[in-house]
Formats: C-alpha cells, sequence, structure tokens
C-alpha cells in the first residue's frame, strides 16, 4: 500500500526541506512528512534519527513522524536513537 499523501510533488518538496540541514522550518517539513505518511521519505527519516550530528529538534520531529509511519524496518533507529541521552524523545528537553 502506498503512502497517505496524495500528491507526489508535495512529497518529494517536503524530502527537500527535510534534508537541508540549513531549512529554518526542518522539523515542520519533517512532522509533514510523517503527517502525509509519505514512505518515501523513510530513508531520509531514519538517516536523520540515526546521525548524532543532526539537530535535536530534527531527530526527535523524525522519530515522531517514523512513529506515524508505523514502518518496522525503522526500529532498530528508533532503539538507538532512544538509547541516546542528546534525544529526549519525551520532547520535555533537558534540565541543566
Amino acid at each position: 500500500a502506498m503512502g497517505a499523501m496524495k500528491d507526489p510533488a508535495a512529497a518529494s518538496a517536503l524530502i527537500e526541506l527535510a534534508g537541508k540541514q540549513s531549512y529554518a522550518d526542518r522539523s515542520t517539513a519533517i512532522e509533514q512528512l510523517g503527517r502525509g505518511k509519505a514512505l518515501e521519505s523513510l530513508p531520509l527519516l531514519r538517516k536523520i534519527v540515526a546521525d548524532k550530528q543532526e539537530s535535536v529538534e530534527a531527530r526527535r520531529a523524525a522519530c515522531d513522524a517514523l512513529n506515524k509511519m508505523q514502518d518496522k524496518q525503522s526500529l532498530p533507529a528508533l532503539l538507538a536513537a532512544a538509547d541516546d541521552a542528546a534525544v529526549d524523545l519525551s520532547g520535555r528537553g533537558h534540565e541543566d
């Protein structure tokens, strides 16, 4: 079954924006991919989750997006992120 995102051009544009570390609303683009269940974005989302050089905000958004898509192949990346103390998946952030 294909993803729920009906417009391939929109999915493609969101994937491009989500892949740009310099894009200001990057986490919003990542969230939209998850909300739209854009399955073609799975490789990028898995890469963002696994990359410790990525911002915590982007990694958290990618975790949420993967969770929404319920992709079993993403489980190892999600578990690794859950073990990474830098990424608080609860969304509360760390108290210093």
